[in-house]
């Protein structure tokens, strides 16, 4: 009879520990330098693919894909500037304590095709995204709703988003498509895809 009016109040114990701790609700509407990781640069080159029945092919450089299934992967990289954390309720996780979140401090997004025939702003004709399929993409207007459209999608870690295209170019010739993104803070950072071919 002990050992079970002891193992009762170990339950009670632990679900009073669980849902007694206080729960810092997390803001997206402002960056907090304190709480939040910031993207600060892309991690490696981007990705060259085409959908294909819901599947992602890669596009060999010199390669021709139609505008519709044309995807541009990237992957952000976030840092954390500075933890001066006021979180202290992990201690009833079972688990690791969840990563920051991640807040991108994002100015603009400018999009450009480079051809033999010069460069030329893309930007109006990409959307971006947090997955391949297009679904809940947001066209690139670098207006205060794109912004926090972008704060919303590389809330979590790993920051993986997705160009795609709403609309074919003018001129169809091969290509290079070069992305530049600038923060708030001043920096500029950009990567250049291989040469293909975009079609109608």
């Amino acid at each position: 009879m002990k050992r079970n009016i002891l193992i009762l109040f170990f339950i009670i114990g632990l679900t009073a520990l669980e849902y007694g701790c206080k729960h810092e609700p997390l803001s997206m509407d402002k960056c907090d330098r304190k709480t939040h990781m910031s993207v600060t640069g892309i991690l490696q080159d981007a990705s060259l693919l085409q959908v294909d029945n819901g599947i992602l092919l890669e596009v060999d450089s010199g390669g021709q894909v139609n505008y519709s299934k044309l995807v541009i992967r990237f992957y952000g990289k976030p840092e954390l500037i500075s933890n001066n954390s006021t979180f202290s309720n992990f201690s009833a996780y079972a688990i690791v304590a969840p990563s920051f979140p991640v807040c991108w401090d994002l100015r603009r997004i400018r999009v450009e095709g480079v051809s033999a025939n010069g460069v030329q702003d893309l930007t109006s004709l990409f959307s971006l995204c947090d997955n391949y399929v297009g679904i809940g993409s947001v066209p690139i207007t670098n207006d205060e709703a794109f912004r926090n459209a972008v704060l919303q999608m590389v809330v979590g870690t790993p920051v993986v988003l997705h160009l795609t295209m709403h609309q074919a170019p003018e001129v169809q010739q091969e290509m290079t498509i070069r992305v530049k993104f600038e923060n708030t803070d001043g920096r500029i950072f950009e990567f250049t895809t291989a040469a293909f071919t975009i079609t109608p």
